[in-house]
């Protein structure tokens, strides 16, 4: 009896065609050899996770200014408001200068051994920072400053992506003595999470000050609620 092999020659290509469905198992993919371009593209943003049943399954994006977070065991994770947001801002580079003469110093007695000034000492003064990411949600605006018998009332600007300016808090840093401290506004509102500008903005003095003087060395806005 003779036998005749009529498989394929030694060296031939074997076409996908010829391969029955299933019979390829884990152990004959090679490590580390599945590219890239050969996973499923998904949405721009989102991520794989491992679902129910622990199959992958897309995570889609959440919104701007929003943290991945877990919710433990048995749970898949999420994109939520970061209820303990908080940015801290050394103002010691702005943006943008909008009216005055602004520049930073190096003193022993203020906040963080440094400051920013409006050496004009002009009402109207104003600086901006930007890009501020902040997620929606009410917060308290904390201004480390050098309050002083020349300082002058500072008011605080917010700008949504889009949108304009509007004043969310106003601090008087006159004082019969100069010192460095800390002045809080509270129940700011931001309606929106991504992107924010913030403006600083000489507004007037009190009836008791000598000048228009602003000296602040950083603000911290404090996320306190939704």
């Amino acid at each position: 009896m003779t036998f005749r092999y009529i498989g394929p020659s030694v060296g031939s290509t074997v076409e996908s065609s010829e391969i029955t469905d299933g019979t390829i198992a884990t152990a004959d993919v090679a490590d580390n050899n599945v590219t890239l371009a050969k996973m499923e593209d998904l949405t721009q943003g989102s991520v794989l996770i491992y679902g129910a049943s622990g199959a992958p399954t897309e995570l889609t994006v959440g919104n701007a200014g929003e943290i991945l977070e877990t919710q433990g065991a048995a749970a898949n994770p999420q994109f939520a408001d970061n209820a303990n947001a908080r940015v801290f801002l050394p103002l010691f580079d702005p943006d943008t200068v909008g009216q005055g003469t602004w520049a930073a110093a190096i003193y022993d007695t203020q906040w963080f051994c440094a400051n920013l000034s409006n050496t004009s000492h002009a009402d109207g003064d104003n600086i901006t920072f930007n890009d501020i990411t902040l997620v929606r949600g009410t917060y308290t605006l904390r201004c480390y400053c050098y309050e002083n018998t020349d300082a002058g009332i500072v008011d605080f600007d917010i700008q949504e992506e889009g949108g304009s300016f509007v004043e969310v808090a106003s601090q008087d840093h006159y004082a019969a003595s100069a010192a460095a401290t800390f002045k809080e506004s509270t129940s700011i509102t931001v309606a929106a999470s991504g992107k924010h500008n913030l403006k600083l903005r000489v507004d007037g003095k009190n009836g008791a000050s000598s000048d228009h003087a602003a000296r602040v060395s950083a603000i911290e806005l404090i996320r306190t609620g939704d």
